[in-house]
């Protein structure tokens, strides 16, 4: 009965002092995938190099296929310098937070 209690009181003080709905890595709970994005620093562009279907569980595999989309984009662009980064993806958004 004191489990429910608490489990009771930590619901109605995450609905009114607001739970965070990521993590302390910024990756969002609810996270549905992650989208790819390639920076030119020489051209100042940015280019969607693809999406990688994940949730929270396998964040940490979806992260290495996020860095190999923008690597492979890179060489298909033919690019020598470049960056990229990770934004989160969930039913909200499609950039939740930006990782790497």
């Amino acid at each position: 009965m004191q489990s429910l209690k608490t489990t009771l009181l930590a619901a109605i003080v995450c609905t009114f002092a607001g739970c965070s709905d990521v993590d302390d890595d910024y990756f969002p709970y609810k996270m549905t995938g992650l989208n790819s994005w390639l920076y030119d620093p020489a051209t100042e562009q940015e280019y969607l190099a693809g999406f990688t279907a994940a949730s929270y569980k396998n964040r940490d595999s979806a992260l290495r296929a996020c860095a190999a989309q923008a690597s492979t984009a890179a060489v298909a662009r033919g690019l020598d310098e470049w960056s990229y980064v990770c934004c989160t993806v969930t039913e909200e958004s499609q950039c939740v937070t930006k990782v790497r």
